[in-house]
């Protein structure tokens, strides 16, 4: 499993010196700041898009067949409505919408047994909530990886309906 790269600020504190006889005390620095934030790399999550997909894709009962495309569906429609809405603002922050729809899209995946696809929306809802817990805007990098897993899901579910027809 990929796990994005956390960014950690590490400010040094000024401490005790120990004391050298004969010398004089070091003088106590100030807290250095810490380092601005970073994006996260996607990298990650481009590696876990560009996967090549089996061949053989599960076969699953009507009935659940129709719960997950009709899910996975929403959630495509939401990623789209952010992703074209942020584009037009020229940026925007995390929303709750862009987590939850990556969030369920993963699961919804590792439910029906396409762990490719789960570990990609997986990798893309840890970059989205470490913008968001570092409070940084997504740009367009972000918005065309989003962009790309918004489409190979789309392509998945298709795909997947067209598996499960009898010949």
């Amino acid at each position: 499993q990929r796990d994005l790269p956390l960014i950690i600020g590490v400010q040094f504190a000024a401490g005790n010196q120990p004391q050298v006889s004969g010398a004089a005390a070091a003088p106590a620095r100030a807290p250095t700041p810490a380092p601005a934030p970073v994006a996260p790399d996607p990298a990650p999550v481009m590696a876990a898009v560009e996967e090549p997909v089996n061949d053989i894709l599960p076969r699953l009962d009507d009935t659940l067949l129709q719960i997950f495309t009709t899910e996975a569906r929403g959630h495509l429609t939401t990623l789209a409505e952010e992703i074209s809405s942020c584009r037009s603002a020229g940026g925007c922050m995390v929303s709750a919408n862009l987590i939850r729809a990556t969030h369920t899209l993963r699961g919804s995946g590792r439910s029906v047994g396409l762990q490719f696809m789960s570990d990609a929306c997986g990798n893309m809802e840890r970059l989205l909530q470490e913008l968001d817990s570092m409070q940084q805007t997504i740009h367009e990098p972000h918005l065309q990886l989003l962009e790309r897993i918004h489409n190979n899901v789309d392509q998945l579910v298709a795909s997947l309906g067209d598996s499960n027809i009898d010949p």
